[in-house]
């Protein structure tokens, strides 16, 4: 993955410098992921896939499920999804066994209780 390195000269080459990251690590995963640049006090990148997003911060990649649409704010879901790893890849693959992990749990609860829960609410 490129590495950023240096000060950008103005706010337009830091701006298209964000750009160009988001379009390279889009590209370094393949699929349908959608690029992300905002400013807040500086430029920034991600790219998510509908409330998945994928971020580079301190030299390591982390990947959060939330309830935030197109990979803006929200929720997060699984806090172990803020571990960071070296490779983008990784950092999906991890937030995903972790968020698979959690509607097994939620989905053995729901079916251990579902006597008490009728269609209208609780019984």
């Amino acid at each position: 993955m490129k590495k950023y390195k240096g000060e950008s000269k103005s706010k337009e080459e830091a701006k298209l410098r964000a750009k160009e990251l988001a379009d390279y690590l889009k590209k370094e995963l393949g699929g349908n992921w959608k690029p992300r640049v905002w400013n807040n006090i500086g430029w920034y990148y991600n790219v998510h896939l509908g409330s998945m997003s994928v971020s580079f911060h301190f030299n390591k990649y982390s990947c959060l499920i939330s309830d935030g649409v197109n990979g803006g704010g929200g929720m997060g879901y699984w806090s172990k999804s803020f571990c960071s790893f070296p490779n983008p890849k990784k950092a999906v693959e991890f937030a995903m066994k972790n968020a698979n992990e959690f509607v097994k749990k939620v989905t053995d609860i729901m079916q251990k209780n579902k006597d008490l829960i009728s269609k209208k609410g609780l019984k």
